[in-house]
């Protein structure tokens, strides 16, 4: 298990260095989406906490708007239910008499919401008055409200529809209270003429936003009232509008107005006690969203921008990847020049040697004539040569990783003439090999190319000449050792722990510092490791574990299970 997570996070880590495309941008996409998601979420929340405030604000000012109204009209239905003993006398009392017509005179100024007060008969007919006639319920039109009083013995209290002093100019709200004689009979109703400015002046004051209202609705959904927070001009009337469809049923609720996106409200209604008024008060959904909108288009701006920048970022991190890829690449190539450069005299030398040997075959044919023996001697030597470019068409040959299961023992045996050619005159190569050892997962080019740098580093730290002892062994359940040991300089230190950086070298002559960093590389890749230990004056020794083949790990499972 620690094998497979560890060549898991291998392989990963290698497409991250790789630079793959697809996963860079899905990456950013995903990063993008990821804070587009969150931008919007949070703009949503905040559109529902800016609704649900709007929702608790009409519907407390509507309940304190009831209140007020409540006491307002409790306030003229206590003082016309105070005038009906001196109204309901025996005699009749004589029309417009002016002790009476003092009276409500004095009734009227004691509230400053009631412009006038006056006595209508059984018949209609105006017989008192608190003054001028303005604003009262005139004789005609009292008729329909005492229809209603006889209807209703039980009726004592009621609102009449709004009076105009000119069409669309409000006057008045008349509120009427039942008269009777003593036998119970309709004997007239006493008549308050409500001032609606008094309510407008104190809807005004109340802050709803540029198109807020606040209305004052009779039970029947009949408006008496509406008022908006706009300030109209002087001369112009009171703004009326249609009634909304609320629940007459509840005693409160909150509704959406109907109608065009612009014109939409938040309604939340209230009742007034027991008098059959109901106070509406309508917040401007278009307010709400130019708050929303305020906060939102910098929040959207921001996040557009994040989004570009973030793409470019990715954009620019896939060519820098791509570039590295393609550094590498080249420095890997660079690497194998190098080895097979410093090999150049070494293979020159054998090849002259293969030479020499067809140039004598040659001769003694011509001399002599076709020998077997002498033939098998060519042929031989053709055969060492074709094996020598091959193995050096294979090192330099740049091909992908593809690690499978491989014997390394047979790998050292193909590759000893390379490797006795990098290390050259004056090193003894040596091998000590384990016996049965398992198969295990490596990739024969990248092999070779390994155990060539490894060897030619050695021949460099013993510029005197030396050895070089090539070690295999089996470590268990974590694979192959291979170790490359030599009787050099040694490595200081300080320098030890940075050997498999890349382009960091300590060679006195010049070097790429990659040699080692694709060794480490390559061994990271395929799911195995590389250390090293060092003495300065003794030597240093690089050892490579190879992992076991999937079959080999299996078999390795099965005593532990």
């Amino acid at each position: 298990m620690r094998y497979e997570l560890k060549q898991r996070a291998s392989a990963a880590l290698d497409i991250v260095r790789a630079g793959s495309r697809r996963l860079v941008y899905r990456a950013a996409a995903a990063a993008m989406l990821a804070v587009m998601l969150l931008v919007a979420g949070v703009l949503w929340g905040y559109w529902s906490n800016l609704y649900k405030d709007a929702q608790a604000r009409s519907a407390t000012l509507a309940l304190l708007l009831a209140e007020q109204t409540t006491r307002t009209f409790q306030a003229v239905d206590l003082t016309l239910a105070g005038l009906e003993p001196v109204l309901s006398t025996v005699p009749p009392l004589p029309d417009h008499a002016p002790a009476v017509e003092k009276l409500l005179a004095q009734r009227v100024a004691e509230l400053d919401f009631v412009r006038a007060i006056s006595v209508v008969d059984a018949a209609g007919r105006v017989t008192q008055t608190s003054g001028a006639l303005t604003g009262i319920v005139a004789d005609g039109a009292a008729q329909p409200y005492l229809d209603q009083f006889r209807r209703d013995p039980d009726l004592k209290f009621l609102v009449g529809q709004p009076l105009f002093s000119s069409p669309g100019r409000l006057s008045a709200i008349p509120v009427m209270r039942r008269l009777s004689t003593p036998a119970g009979d309709l004997d007239g109703m006493v008549v308050a003429s409500v001032e609606p400015q008094y309510f407008s002046d104190f809807y005004r004051n109340l802050d709803l936003g540029r198109r807020g209202s606040i209305d004052l609705y009779q039970d029947n959904g009949s408006i008496l009232l509406a008022s908006t927070s706009e300030a109209p001009a002087p001369d112009a009337p009171l703004p009326l509008a249609a009634a909304p469809s609320f629940d007459l049923a509840s005693t409160l609720g909150n509704f959406r107005s109907p109608g065009a996106v612009s014109d939409q409200r938040l309604i939340a209604f209230h009742r007034a006690g027991s008098y059959p008024l109901v106070v509406a008060v309508g917040i401007d959904l278009a307010d709400l969203r130019a708050r929303w909108w305020r906060i939102a288009w910098p929040s959207i701006a921001a996040t557009v921008a994040i989004a570009a920048l973030g793409w470019s970022l990715a954009v620019t991190a896939v060519r820098r990847l791509d570039e590295r890829r393609r550094a590498r690449s080249r420095a890997v190539m660079v690497q194998k020049l190098e080895a097979l450069g410093q090999m150049t005299a070494s293979v020159s030398h054998d090849f002259r040697n293969l030479l020499a040997v067809m140039t004598s075959t040659l001769r003694l044919v011509r001399r002599r004539g076709p020998d077997e023996t002498v033939l098998r001697a060519a042929e031989e030597a053709l055969e060492r040569g074709d094996k020598l470019i091959g193995q050096l068409l294979a090192f330099s040959k740049n091909s992908e990783l593809q690690a499978r299961p491989v014997s390394i023992n047979a790998l050292l045996d193909a590759l000893d003439g390379m490797l006795r050619h990098a290390a050259g005159a004056g090193i003894a190569l040596s091998y000590d090999k384990g016996e049965d050892l398992p198969l295990c997962q490596a990739d024969a080019t990248q092999f070779d190319a390994a155990l060539m740098n490894l060897v030619v580093n050695a021949r460099q730290a013993m510029p005197g000449g030396g050895r070089v002892t090539i070690v295999t062994r089996s470590a268990g359940a974590r694979g192959v050792e291979l170790s490359v040991a030599d009787t050099g300089t040694g490595i200081a230190p300080g320098d030890l722990k940075r050997v498999f950086e890349p382009f960091f070298t300590t060679k006195a002559e010049g070097g790429t510092g990659l040699g080692l960093a694709q060794v480490f590389g390559f061994m990271r890749r395929i799911g195995g490791d590389a250390t090293v230990t060092s003495q300065v004056g003794v030597g240093t020794t690089f050892t490579l574990l190879f992992p076991l083949a999937a079959e080999q790990r299996k078999e390795a499972a099965r005593p532990a299970a």
